[in-house]
């Protein structure tokens, strides 16, 4: 089960990267009889194309855990608020409290269950209590964001969910002295990292990337095992492979790519065809071209919405101050020379 609070109001899905309208036991009845729900896009083209997919991932986890379907739920994933420091350009509002002050303060309307208001977050076992959840049974933790270590619930949890294991989605850039009080336990931190150095700054504004090198640091010296999710779109595409070096390097292969589909004008495969030929060309020239290979057919699925790229990002960067073309140089002449999308 996948909790979502948002202020007051609380919310499950059947897993934290489903998007579909299909109830969890929809999802298992269609997946049982070897149908993929609308909502396991991600899952289904990891697995099509030889990536380690979540689905992949969770089954292994769940089964080296003991959990077993007829034991009531044991693995949980958990948004409690939206809280965040950080206002990357693929996120928004829905996820991110920064974002929802930015958009404020733009003078956008949001609703209210986005504005992050701790007075109005229910308790904890409150929540667990409404969604039929006994701490004391869960054997994993899934905790994601917002930015789950700026708030105290992971540490609640730890004291409810002693021997759990526990998979924290973080930022990166925060890393809080209690963390000393997950030393010993079942423990991974999954860093949101999309690239490095002032690119990686843009991608996951206004993060220091200096400082998140150090958690990570930190995170290996506190005994955590480590992984990343880099988010890949139309952002960051064209220095995927250099940054892929630096991925092998820090994490070795627990590497769990992810694609933005959604806003569209971030979804790879809305590329036009000549961009998509550069890109591709570069790639498969690569010495890692058989790690990006998935990226390339991601690519390569066919165009399905017209969108526009530049008067987004435009907007963006007009409230941060920012520049996609100067802190992209070379992408973004490729884009400009080749009119990004159809």
């Amino acid at each position: 089960m996948d909790i979502m609070v948002e202020n007051n109001v609380v919310k499950t899905k059947p897993c934290n990267i489903y998007y579909g309208s299909e109830t969890s036991s929809q999802v298992i009845e269609m997946h049982n009889k070897g149908v993929w729900p609308d909502g396991c896009k991600s899952c289904k083209f990891a697995n099509e194309h030889n990536q380690l997919s979540r689905q992949k991932g969770v089954n292994k986890l769940y089964t080296d855990k003991g959990i077993t379907r007829d034991g009531g739920i044991q693995a949980v994933s958990f948004r409690y608020g939206t809280l965040c420091n950080l206002r990357c350009p693929i996120c928004s509002y829905i996820r991110s409290s920064a974002w929802a002050n930015e958009d404020v303060k733009f003078g956008k309307d949001i609703p209210d269950r986005f504005i992050f208001d701790q007075k109005k977050m229910p308790d904890v076992k409150d929540v667990l209590a409404q969604t039929g959840v006994d701490a004391s049974k869960v054997k994993v933790w899934d905790l994601h964001g917002g930015e789950p270590l700026l708030n105290d619930y992971p540490w609640e949890i730890l004291k409810m969910s002693p021997d759990a294991h526990f998979k924290i989605n973080t930022n990166g850039t925060v890393f809080p002295e209690k963390m000393k009080e997950f030393q010993g336990h079942d423990v991974e931190l999954l860093f949101s990292i999309d690239d490095i150095n002032e690119r990686f700054e843009y991608l996951r504004y206004p993060a220091n990337f200096e400082k998140v090198t150090k958690n990570i640091q930190l995170a290996k010296e506190y005994g955590f095992r480590i992984g990343v999710t880099p988010a890949i779109s139309s952002i960051n595409l064209f220095y995927f492979p250099e940054f892929a070096v630096w991925l092998v390097k820090n994490f070795g292969t627990n590497i769990l790519m992810q694609y933005v589909d959604e806003p569209a004008h971030y979804a790879i495969n809305n590329l036009n065809d000549k961009v998509k030929e550069i890109i591709i060309d570069k790639f498969e020239k690569h010495k890692l071209k058989k790690f990006l290979r998935p990226i390339v057919e991601k690519i390569q699925q066919p165009q399905d919405k017209d969108v526009t790229f530049f008067s987004k990002v435009a907007e963006i960067d007009r409230r941060r101050n920012n520049s996609f073309s100067a802190t992209f140089p070379e992408w973004s002449d490729i884009l400009n020379e080749n009119t990004m999308h159809r």
